[in-house]
Protein backbone atom coordinates (compact mmCIF):
# COMPACT_ATOMS: atom_id res chain seq x y z
CA UNK A 1 0.00 0.00 0.00
CA UNK A 2 2.85 2.56 1.14
CA UNK A 3 4.45 1.63 -2.71
CA UNK A 4 1.31 2.58 -4.18
CA UNK A 5 0.50 5.77 -2.47
CA UNK A 6 4.24 6.79 -3.36
CA UNK A 7 3.80 5.73 -7.03
CA UNK A 8 0.77 8.04 -6.82
CA UNK A 9 1.75 10.84 -5.20
CA UNK A 10 4.87 10.52 -7.69
CA UNK A 11 2.60 10.81 -10.59
CA UNK A 12 0.42 13.92 -8.76
CA UNK A 13 3.91 16.12 -8.89
CA UNK A 14 4.67 15.35 -12.23
CA UNK A 15 1.39 16.42 -13.49
CA UNK A 16 1.64 19.73 -11.37
CA UNK A 17 4.62 20.47 -12.79
CA UNK A 18 3.10 20.33 -16.09
CA UNK A 19 0.27 21.83 -15.32
CA UNK A 20 2.27 24.91 -13.73
CA UNK A 21 4.13 25.09 -16.81
CA UNK A 22 1.15 25.64 -18.71
CA UNK A 23 0.50 27.87 -16.50
CA UNK A 24 -2.68 25.89 -16.56
CA UNK A 25 -4.79 27.35 -12.72
CA UNK A 26 -7.61 24.95 -12.98
CA UNK A 27 -5.45 21.84 -13.25
CA UNK A 28 -3.05 22.92 -10.55
CA UNK A 29 -6.13 23.76 -8.20
CA UNK A 30 -7.39 20.26 -8.92
CA UNK A 31 -4.43 18.33 -8.61
CA UNK A 32 -3.27 20.39 -5.29
CA UNK A 33 -6.89 19.47 -4.09
CA UNK A 34 -6.09 15.53 -5.27
CA UNK A 35 -2.52 15.90 -3.41
CA UNK A 36 -4.37 17.44 -0.10
CA UNK A 37 -7.18 14.20 -0.11
CA UNK A 38 -4.01 11.69 -0.58
CA UNK A 39 -2.17 13.46 2.38
CA UNK A 40 -5.58 12.69 4.37
CA UNK A 41 -5.93 9.13 2.95
CA UNK A 42 -1.86 8.66 4.16
CA UNK A 43 -2.91 9.58 7.59
CA UNK A 44 -5.87 7.64 7.80
CA UNK A 45 -3.60 4.48 6.90
CA UNK A 46 -0.41 5.74 8.78
CA UNK A 47 -1.52 3.30 12.07
CA UNK A 48 -1.81 0.60 9.48
CA UNK A 49 1.22 0.87 8.08
CA UNK A 50 3.29 1.32 11.39
CA UNK A 51 1.84 -1.33 12.34
CA UNK A 52 3.31 -3.33 9.18
CA UNK A 53 6.66 -1.81 9.25
CA UNK A 54 7.27 -3.15 13.50
CA UNK A 55 5.70 -6.47 12.07
CA UNK A 56 8.20 -6.68 9.78
CA UNK A 57 10.81 -5.09 11.93
CA UNK A 58 10.08 -7.59 14.35
CA UNK A 59 10.08 -10.83 11.77
CA UNK A 60 13.67 -9.51 10.60
CA UNK A 61 15.23 -9.03 14.13
CA UNK A 62 14.45 -12.56 15.05
CA UNK A 63 16.18 -13.95 12.20
CA UNK A 64 19.12 -11.57 12.92
CA UNK A 65 21.67 -13.43 15.29
CA UNK A 66 20.55 -16.98 13.77
CA UNK A 67 24.22 -17.14 12.34
CA UNK A 68 28.05 -15.84 13.45
CA UNK A 69 29.36 -15.96 10.05
CA UNK A 70 30.19 -12.44 9.35
CA UNK A 71 29.11 -12.87 5.66
CA UNK A 72 26.10 -14.40 6.42
CA UNK A 73 25.18 -11.46 8.47
CA UNK A 74 25.65 -8.61 6.86
CA UNK A 75 23.96 -10.23 4.09
CA UNK A 76 20.66 -10.55 6.12
CA UNK A 77 20.64 -7.21 7.47
CA UNK A 78 20.91 -5.73 4.01
CA UNK A 79 18.42 -8.09 2.62
CA UNK A 80 16.16 -6.80 5.86
CA UNK A 81 16.80 -3.31 5.25
CA UNK A 82 15.93 -3.32 1.73
CA UNK A 83 12.66 -5.29 2.29
CA UNK A 84 11.86 -2.64 5.22
CA UNK A 85 11.70 0.10 3.27
CA UNK A 86 11.58 -0.59 -0.65
CA UNK A 87 14.64 0.59 -1.63
CA UNK A 88 16.14 -0.31 -4.92
CA UNK A 89 19.31 -1.61 -3.32
CA UNK A 90 21.20 -1.17 -0.39
CA UNK A 91 24.93 -1.55 0.95
CA UNK A 92 26.61 -2.31 4.36
CA UNK A 93 29.96 -0.60 4.80
CA UNK A 94 31.95 -0.72 7.83
CA UNK A 95 34.96 1.24 9.13
CA UNK A 96 38.24 -0.32 9.40
CA UNK A 97 39.65 -0.46 13.36
CA UNK A 98 40.93 3.08 12.70
CA UNK A 99 38.17 4.37 12.07
CA UNK A 100 38.99 6.19 8.81
CA UNK A 101 38.61 3.83 6.19
CA UNK A 102 35.22 2.82 4.32
CA UNK A 103 35.13 -0.69 3.63
CA UNK A 104 32.08 -2.25 1.14
CA UNK A 105 31.23 -5.44 2.73
CA UNK A 106 28.07 -6.24 1.32
CA UNK A 107 25.97 -4.56 -1.83
CA UNK A 108 22.24 -6.26 -2.82
CA UNK A 109 19.75 -5.49 -4.50
CA UNK A 110 15.61 -5.88 -3.86
CA UNK A 111 16.37 -9.48 -5.50
CA UNK A 112 18.37 -10.42 -2.81
CA UNK A 113 21.10 -11.06 -5.07
CA UNK A 114 24.60 -9.54 -4.40
CA UNK A 115 25.17 -6.68 -7.16
CA UNK A 116 27.93 -7.70 -9.77
CA UNK A 117 31.21 -5.40 -9.75
CA UNK A 118 30.28 -2.87 -11.84
CA UNK A 119 27.37 -1.66 -10.32
CA UNK A 120 28.96 -1.36 -6.65
CA UNK A 121 29.08 2.51 -6.83
CA UNK A 122 26.84 4.59 -3.92
CA UNK A 123 27.03 8.21 -2.89
CA UNK A 124 30.22 8.13 -0.52
CA UNK A 125 29.80 11.67 0.66
CA UNK A 126 26.42 10.55 2.19
CA UNK A 127 28.03 7.67 3.73
CA UNK A 128 30.99 9.88 5.23
CA UNK A 129 28.82 12.20 6.59
CA UNK A 130 26.65 9.75 8.61
CA UNK A 131 30.29 7.76 9.52
CA UNK A 132 31.41 11.13 10.68
CA UNK A 133 28.46 12.53 12.24
CA UNK A 134 26.77 9.14 13.71
CA UNK A 135 23.24 10.99 12.24
CA UNK A 136 21.20 9.05 10.20
CA UNK A 137 20.35 10.96 6.59
CA UNK A 138 17.25 10.79 4.33
CA UNK A 139 16.79 12.88 1.00
CA UNK A 140 13.76 12.82 -1.12
CA UNK A 141 15.78 13.77 -4.03
CA UNK A 142 19.14 14.43 -3.50
CA UNK A 143 19.62 15.79 -7.26
CA UNK A 144 17.87 19.02 -5.58
CA UNK A 145 18.61 18.40 -1.90
CA UNK A 146 21.07 21.41 -1.09
CA UNK A 147 23.36 19.07 1.13
CA UNK A 148 24.21 16.81 -1.39
CA UNK A 149 23.33 18.41 -4.92
CA UNK A 150 26.79 19.23 -5.57
CA UNK A 151 28.25 15.99 -4.82
CA UNK A 152 29.61 14.10 -8.14
CA UNK A 153 28.91 10.97 -6.92
CA UNK A 154 25.11 12.42 -6.91
CA UNK A 155 25.36 13.61 -10.16
CA UNK A 156 27.28 11.03 -11.79
CA UNK A 157 24.95 8.17 -10.53
CA UNK A 158 22.08 10.31 -10.70
CA UNK A 159 21.01 9.32 -7.60
CA UNK A 160 17.08 10.81 -6.31
CA UNK A 161 15.97 8.71 -3.10
CA UNK A 162 18.72 8.30 -0.53
CA UNK A 163 18.58 7.25 3.01
CA UNK A 164 21.38 6.23 5.27
CA UNK A 165 21.35 5.10 9.17
CA UNK A 166 24.93 4.65 11.41
CA UNK A 167 25.51 1.47 12.84
CA UNK A 168 26.48 1.48 16.69
CA UNK A 169 27.51 -0.79 18.84
CA UNK A 170 29.62 -0.24 22.15
CA UNK A 171 29.27 3.45 21.75
CA UNK A 172 30.80 4.06 18.59
CA UNK A 173 29.89 3.72 14.80
CA UNK A 174 31.29 0.58 13.35
CA UNK A 175 29.60 1.33 9.93
CA UNK A 176 26.82 2.61 7.84
CA UNK A 177 23.48 0.98 6.43
CA UNK A 178 22.98 3.10 3.04
CA UNK A 179 19.86 2.21 0.87
CA UNK A 180 18.94 4.19 -2.61
CA UNK A 181 16.51 4.33 -5.70
CA UNK A 182 18.31 6.10 -8.98
CA UNK A 183 14.81 6.45 -10.47
CA UNK A 184 12.28 7.14 -7.81
CA UNK A 185 12.01 10.74 -6.04
CA UNK A 186 10.64 10.55 -2.69
CA UNK A 187 10.53 6.91 -1.97
CA UNK A 188 11.68 7.57 1.71
CA UNK A 189 9.84 9.15 4.36
CA UNK A 190 10.90 10.07 7.75
CA UNK A 191 8.43 7.05 9.27
CA UNK A 192 11.60 4.93 6.97
CA UNK A 193 14.24 6.59 8.46
CA UNK A 194 12.66 5.88 11.99
CA UNK A 195 12.07 2.55 11.12
CA UNK A 196 15.73 1.42 9.34
CA UNK A 197 17.49 3.51 12.53
CA UNK A 198 15.55 0.88 14.61
CA UNK A 199 16.09 -2.15 12.80
CA UNK A 200 19.76 -1.36 12.26
CA UNK A 201 20.77 -0.78 16.07
CA UNK A 202 19.50 -4.27 16.77
CA UNK A 203 21.72 -5.05 13.44
CA UNK A 204 24.40 -3.68 14.65
CA UNK A 205 24.60 -5.76 17.60
CA UNK A 206 24.16 -8.83 14.98
CA UNK A 207 26.83 -7.56 12.79
CA UNK A 208 29.49 -6.57 15.76
CA UNK A 209 28.77 -10.10 17.67
CA UNK A 210 29.80 -11.66 14.37
CA UNK A 211 32.63 -9.69 13.37
CA UNK A 212 34.63 -10.43 16.94
CA UNK A 213 33.55 -14.17 16.33
CA UNK A 214 35.38 -13.94 12.72
CA UNK A 215 38.03 -12.09 14.69
CA UNK A 216 38.29 -14.69 17.53
CA UNK A 217 38.03 -17.85 14.86
CA UNK A 218 40.65 -16.23 12.36
CA UNK A 219 42.97 -15.38 15.70
CA UNK A 220 42.73 -19.05 16.97
CA UNK A 221 43.30 -20.74 13.34
CA UNK A 222 46.61 -18.16 13.39
CA UNK A 223 47.42 -19.51 17.00
CA UNK A 224 46.71 -23.21 16.48
CA UNK A 225 48.85 -22.80 13.05
CA UNK A 226 51.72 -21.43 14.80
CA UNK A 227 51.55 -24.04 17.50
CA UNK A 228 51.91 -26.49 14.88
CA UNK A 229 54.71 -24.72 13.55
CA UNK A 230 56.24 -24.68 16.63
CA UNK A 231 55.68 -28.85 17.27
CA UNK A 232 57.86 -28.65 13.46
CA UNK A 233 60.42 -26.86 14.78
CA UNK A 234 60.52 -28.20 17.96
CA UNK A 235 60.82 -31.91 16.10
CA UNK A 236 63.29 -30.14 13.92
CA UNK A 237 65.46 -28.59 16.80
CA UNK A 238 65.18 -31.93 19.35
CA UNK A 239 65.92 -34.43 16.28
CA UNK A 240 69.93 -33.27 16.21
CA UNK A 241 72.00 -33.02 19.10
CA UNK A 242 74.88 -31.24 17.26
CA UNK A 243 75.08 -28.32 18.59
CA UNK A 244 75.82 -26.17 15.06
CA UNK A 245 72.69 -27.95 13.55
CA UNK A 246 70.44 -26.83 16.29
CA UNK A 247 72.46 -23.19 15.71
CA UNK A 248 71.60 -23.30 12.37
CA UNK A 249 67.79 -24.21 12.29
CA UNK A 250 66.98 -21.45 14.72
CA UNK A 251 68.79 -19.03 12.83
CA UNK A 252 67.09 -19.97 9.47
CA UNK A 253 63.79 -20.95 11.77
CA UNK A 254 64.03 -16.85 13.00
CA UNK A 255 64.35 -15.85 9.45
CA UNK A 256 61.73 -17.56 7.66
CA UNK A 257 59.30 -16.93 10.76
CA UNK A 258 59.34 -13.16 10.40
CA UNK A 259 59.74 -12.73 6.90
CA UNK A 260 63.35 -11.27 7.34
CA UNK A 261 65.94 -11.29 4.74
CA UNK A 262 68.83 -12.48 6.83
CA UNK A 263 69.30 -13.15 10.38
CA UNK A 264 71.88 -14.87 12.59
CA UNK A 265 72.19 -16.23 16.53
CA UNK A 266 74.74 -15.55 18.75
CA UNK A 267 75.84 -17.53 22.27
CA UNK A 268 77.43 -15.33 24.77
CA UNK A 269 81.00 -16.29 26.03
CA UNK A 270 81.38 -15.35 29.26
CA UNK A 271 84.90 -15.64 29.73
CA UNK A 272 85.98 -13.35 26.68
CA UNK A 273 82.96 -10.89 27.37
CA UNK A 274 81.76 -11.16 23.93
CA UNK A 275 78.78 -12.55 21.82
CA UNK A 276 79.96 -15.22 19.10
CA UNK A 277 77.54 -15.45 16.46
CA UNK A 278 77.63 -19.24 15.96
CA UNK A 279 75.33 -19.54 12.95
CA UNK A 280 73.49 -16.77 10.37
CA UNK A 281 71.13 -17.24 7.37
CA UNK A 282 70.37 -15.41 4.20
CA UNK A 283 72.58 -13.62 2.23
CA UNK A 284 76.21 -13.23 3.62
CA UNK A 285 76.89 -10.43 5.22
CA UNK A 286 80.50 -9.17 5.27
CA UNK A 287 80.31 -6.70 7.34
CA UNK A 288 79.54 -8.72 9.82
CA UNK A 289 81.96 -9.83 12.67
CA UNK A 290 82.46 -13.14 14.15
CA UNK A 291 81.93 -11.80 17.84
CA UNK A 292 80.49 -8.49 19.08
CA UNK A 293 81.47 -7.05 22.09
CA UNK A 294 78.89 -8.28 25.42
CA UNK A 295 78.26 -4.40 25.99
CA UNK A 296 77.68 -3.11 22.68
CA UNK A 297 75.17 -0.51 22.47
CA UNK A 298 72.04 -1.98 21.34
CA UNK A 299 72.65 -5.66 21.74
CA UNK A 300 74.21 -4.88 25.13
CA UNK A 301 70.68 -3.44 26.19
CA UNK A 302 68.64 -6.69 25.09
CA UNK A 303 71.20 -9.02 26.98
CA UNK A 304 70.94 -6.35 29.94
CA UNK A 305 67.13 -6.01 30.22
CA UNK A 306 66.67 -9.43 29.22
CA UNK A 307 64.03 -7.86 26.54
CA UNK A 308 63.45 -7.72 22.56
CA UNK A 309 64.58 -4.42 20.81
CA UNK A 310 63.04 -3.09 17.27
CA UNK A 311 64.96 -0.73 15.68
CA UNK A 312 62.81 0.94 12.90
CA UNK A 313 64.11 1.41 9.15
CA UNK A 314 64.98 4.49 8.30
CA UNK A 315 65.33 6.57 5.24
CA UNK A 316 65.09 3.25 3.48
CA UNK A 317 67.63 1.90 5.12
CA UNK A 318 67.75 -1.99 7.40
CA UNK A 319 65.06 -2.53 10.05
CA UNK A 320 66.43 -4.99 12.90
CA UNK A 321 64.64 -7.05 15.61
CA UNK A 322 66.72 -8.51 18.04
CA UNK A 323 65.52 -11.19 21.08
CA UNK A 324 67.33 -12.39 23.84
CA UNK A 325 68.00 -16.22 24.41
CA UNK A 326 66.90 -16.92 28.45
CA UNK A 327 67.96 -19.73 30.21
CA UNK A 328 66.95 -19.52 33.49
CA UNK A 329 66.43 -16.06 33.84
CA UNK A 330 69.61 -15.38 32.57
CA UNK A 331 70.39 -14.32 28.88
CA UNK A 332 73.05 -16.80 27.18
CA UNK A 333 72.64 -15.32 23.70
CA UNK A 334 70.52 -13.17 21.26
CA UNK A 335 68.51 -13.62 17.84
CA UNK A 336 69.04 -11.06 15.20
CA UNK A 337 66.82 -10.79 12.40
CA UNK A 338 66.31 -7.90 9.62
CA UNK A 339 65.49 -6.80 6.18
CA UNK A 340 65.08 -3.50 3.91
CA UNK A 341 62.69 -0.88 4.32
CA UNK A 342 59.95 -3.05 6.09
CA UNK A 343 59.50 -2.12 9.34
CA UNK A 344 59.12 -5.76 12.07
CA UNK A 345 55.54 -6.19 13.34
CA UNK A 346 55.01 -6.59 17.03
CA UNK A 347 53.64 -10.65 15.69
CA UNK A 348 56.97 -10.58 14.26
CA UNK A 349 58.36 -9.80 17.93
CA UNK A 350 56.27 -11.88 19.62
CA UNK A 351 57.14 -15.33 17.00
CA UNK A 352 60.58 -14.88 17.46
CA UNK A 353 60.66 -14.58 21.23
CA UNK A 354 58.73 -17.65 21.66
CA UNK A 355 61.53 -19.33 18.93
CA UNK A 356 64.27 -18.50 21.37
CA UNK A 357 62.14 -19.95 24.15
CA UNK A 358 62.10 -22.97 22.48
CA UNK A 359 65.61 -23.04 20.91
CA UNK A 360 66.69 -22.28 24.58
CA UNK A 361 65.94 -25.85 25.98
CA UNK A 362 67.25 -27.43 22.60
CA UNK A 363 70.21 -25.49 22.75
CA UNK A 364 71.02 -26.11 26.76
CA UNK A 365 70.46 -29.73 25.42
CA UNK A 366 73.37 -29.32 22.51
CA UNK A 367 75.81 -27.56 25.05
CA UNK A 368 75.16 -30.37 27.41
CA UNK A 369 75.25 -32.95 25.04
CA UNK A 370 78.34 -31.87 23.63
CA UNK A 371 79.95 -31.52 27.01
CA UNK A 372 79.69 -34.73 27.73
CA UNK A 373 80.87 -36.16 24.41
CA UNK A 374 84.18 -34.20 24.69
CA UNK A 375 84.48 -35.85 28.66
CA UNK A 376 83.59 -39.05 26.89
CA UNK A 377 86.48 -38.49 24.19
CA UNK A 378 89.02 -36.70 26.92
CA UNK A 379 88.14 -40.25 28.71
CA UNK A 380 88.82 -42.51 25.95
CA UNK A 381 92.30 -40.54 25.26
CA UNK A 382 92.88 -40.88 28.78
CA UNK A 383 92.22 -44.86 29.04
CA UNK A 384 94.17 -45.33 25.80
CA UNK A 385 97.10 -43.11 27.32
CA UNK A 386 97.03 -44.95 30.11
CA UNK A 387 96.82 -48.17 28.95
CA UNK A 388 99.13 -48.16 26.52
CA UNK A 389 101.38 -46.59 29.22
CA UNK A 390 100.91 -49.17 31.96
CA UNK A 391 101.83 -52.07 28.75
CA UNK A 392 104.91 -51.08 28.56
CA UNK A 393 106.44 -51.36 32.07
CA UNK A 394 104.37 -54.76 32.54
CA UNK A 395 105.91 -56.32 29.82
CA UNK A 396 108.84 -54.75 31.00
CA UNK A 397 108.38 -56.78 34.44
CA UNK A 398 106.86 -59.86 32.98
CA UNK A 399 110.46 -60.32 30.89
CA UNK A 400 113.13 -59.65 33.70
CA UNK A 401 110.65 -62.18 36.05
CA UNK A 402 110.63 -64.83 33.46
CA UNK A 403 114.77 -64.50 33.16
CA UNK A 404 115.21 -64.45 37.14
CA UNK A 405 112.87 -67.37 37.17
CA UNK A 406 114.80 -69.19 34.78
CA UNK A 407 118.23 -68.97 36.57
CA UNK A 408 119.29 -67.03 33.50
CA UNK A 409 120.97 -64.45 35.98
CA UNK A 410 122.07 -66.54 38.49
CA UNK A 411 121.29 -69.60 40.91
CA UNK A 412 117.44 -69.04 42.69
CA UNK A 413 116.12 -70.88 45.27
CA UNK A 414 112.61 -72.22 46.01
CA UNK A 415 111.64 -69.42 48.32
CA UNK A 416 112.89 -66.67 45.57
CA UNK A 417 111.07 -68.76 42.90
CA UNK A 418 107.90 -68.25 44.86
CA UNK A 419 108.23 -65.02 45.24
CA UNK A 420 109.08 -64.31 41.21
CA UNK A 421 105.58 -66.74 40.42
CA UNK A 422 103.96 -64.11 42.67
CA UNK A 423 105.20 -61.21 40.91
CA UNK A 424 104.19 -62.95 37.37
CA UNK A 425 100.76 -63.68 38.36
CA UNK A 426 100.16 -60.37 39.31
CA UNK A 427 101.92 -59.04 36.14
CA UNK A 428 99.57 -61.63 34.08
CA UNK A 429 96.71 -59.85 36.26
CA UNK A 430 96.91 -56.47 35.84
CA UNK A 431 97.45 -56.99 32.39
CA UNK A 432 93.93 -58.98 32.20
CA UNK A 433 92.40 -55.58 33.83
CA UNK A 434 93.97 -52.81 31.37
CA UNK A 435 92.74 -54.83 28.83
CA UNK A 436 89.31 -54.63 30.25
CA UNK A 437 89.11 -51.22 30.96
CA UNK A 438 90.47 -50.49 27.02
CA UNK A 439 86.77 -52.81 26.26
CA UNK A 440 85.26 -50.80 28.74
CA UNK A 441 86.28 -47.68 27.38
Amino acid sequence: MSTSLTNLRQSLLLMLERAQARKDRHDVEVIQVAQAQLDALEAELAPGEEQKRLAALYEVSQALGSSLDLAEVLNQVMDAAIRLTGAERGFIVLLDDSGGELDVRAARNYNRETLPAGDTQFSRTVVSRVAASGEPVVTTNAQDDPRFANSSSVAHLALRSIMAVPLRARGRTIGVVYVDNKIRAGLFSEAHLKLLAAFASQAAVAVENARLYTLTDEALRGRVAELQTMQTIDRELNAHLNFERVMQITAERGVRGTGAAAGWIGLMDSEANVLRVIAGAGPADAARPETYPADAPLLGSVLAQRKPARLAATLGGTARLIVPVLREGRAIGLIEVERPKANFTEEAEAFLARLADHAAIAIENARLYEAVRQANDAKSQFVSVVSHELKLPMTSIKGYTDILRQGMAGPVNDQQRQMLNTIRSNVDRMAVLVSDLSDIS
